[in-house]
């Protein structure tokens, strides 16, 4: 874990550069949804490290989302990494109203592989705004959506979701069974 987390910190300013050299591609290019990918990018890698120009870039791409809206699909969206960046920023509200327009629209559009990870964000905005029993129905409904489009990791991270909210509430044998469940989910074994 501790290897993960030096590449992660040691790939983050590369993964920066590589953006920024996107967007200027991109705008080069003229091409609205390459430059909405890249803005999308660059503003998600902004918002892991506290940029205060993740949310504008971030923004900026939603407008050529909602402007070229076939190219984008899911969790391709610059709506969900916006609405992710805002969860980690605390913007509760915002990132649960975004989360929700993508889930539905999602939906609509038939992509349940992407429903997974869209609810799974979405319990943990519940979660993090004190809604412990929405988190859970969040939750179970991206453990439900990942069993049923192959997806053990991402179901271990709604599992890991269900864990957390039955120890935060004290229901220590729940809590233990689901931790268990996302371990072996996710390859480790307790």
């Amino acid at each position: 874990l501790a290897s993960n987390l030096v590449m992660l910190r040691e790939a983050l300013p590369a993964a920066r550069e590589h953006g920024l050299r996107a967007v200027e591609e991109a705008q080069r290019m003229g091409d609205p949804a390459a430059l909405a990918r890249a803005q999308a990018a660059l503003g998600l890698v902004g918002g892991v490290t506290g940029d205060p120009d993740a949310v504008p870039a971030l923004e900026r791409a939603v407008t050529l989302e909602r402007e070229h809206a076939g190219f984008f699909v899911g969790v391709e969206r610059p709506s969900f990494n916006l609405a992710g960046v805002l969860m980690w920023r605390g913007e509760l509200e915002p990132a649960r109203e975004r989360l929700t327009v993508v889930y539905r629209e999602t939906a609509d559009a038939g992509d349940e592989v992407s429903l997974a990870w869209i609810a799974d964000n979405l319990a943990n905005v519940e979660f993090l705004a004190g809604d412990w029993d929405a988190a859970l129905r969040w939750a179970g409904e991206g453990d439900e959506l990942a069993a049923q489009t192959g997806q053990p990791g991402q179901q271990a991270y709604a599992k890991a979701t269900i864990a957390l909210v039955h120890a935060c509430r004290g229901e220590v044998d729940a809590a233990r069974a689901a931790a268990a469940d996302a371990l072996h989910l996710s390859g480790d074994e307790v």
